[in-house]
């Protein structure tokens, strides 16, 4: 039996890797086509408290630290190890059941020809508009912290956030900061003394929605 699925994240950026393995979590709670228990070492719990671990260390790593940074890479190994086994998992079970294949939020791999990693990161991309509600940005009391408070929704699986202290209006500028699970509280490490924009954008079922209007704050 050949491979079915794609599973791999290479050439993704860490928050795309996110997305990537939150939505295959969301797909395959409770997944009539494979009910758990599943293989050792794989469950929903499992995989639930590394995507968390892995968004934190993203968090953190957004800071500049090496070790942080290294640490964050290595979750990511450890991330993609658990989106290869379960995906070989899924196609075990699934056989040639397109519609339970399709089930697991794991992309098909095509037929024929090949699929590049951009694609495959784009998979879950969409044509969904910006957050309709402004965020709000607040300096705390904590020095060199500050918050950001978005619209709450049911449909969100995780959101991106990213930064800059340069133009908002230059793409280029914004630097990816850290994927916060849903309802989280979002709160973010900054330079002191700098007039820091934020943007943050959904990601649902449905794919990734556009950026929210860039809102700022003096960090302090």
């Amino acid at each position: 039996m050949g491979t079915k699925l794609k599973s791999s994240t290479a050439g993704m950026t860490h928050g795309e890797r996110s997305v990537f393995f939150r939505n295959v979590i969301v797909h395959m709670t409770n997944n009539s086509n494979f009910p758990e228990p599943w293989l050792a070492g794989l469950s929903i719990a499992i995989c639930l408290a590394l995507a968390d671990k892995y968004d934190s260390w993203i968090f953190a790593a957004g800071r500049g630290d090496r070790d942080n940074i290294a640490t964050r890479n290595e979750v990511a190994i450890e991330v993609q190890n658990v989106l290869d086994k379960l995906a070989h998992y899924v196609e075990v079970i699934a056989g040639d059941n397109l519609a339970a294949l399709r089930s697991s939020g794991f992309p098909l791999r095509q037929r024929h020809g090949k699929t590049s990693s951009s694609q495959i990161g784009n998979a879950f991309a969409s044509s969904a508009a910006a957050p309709t509600q402004e965020p709000m940005a607040e300096n705390l009391a904590e020095a060199t912290k500050i918050l950001l408070h978005a619209p709450w929704s049911p449909e969100v699986i995780s959101r991106e956030v990213q930064t800059t202290t340069g133009n908002p209006a230059d793409d280029a500028a914004w630097c990816e900061t850290a994927v916060f699970p849903p309802n989280a509280r979002m709160e973010m490490e900054c330079t002191a003394g700098t007039n820091t924009f934020v943007r943050y954008r959904d990601i649902t079922e449905n794919g990734v929605g556009n950026w929210s209007k860039p809102v700022s704050t003096f960090v302090t």
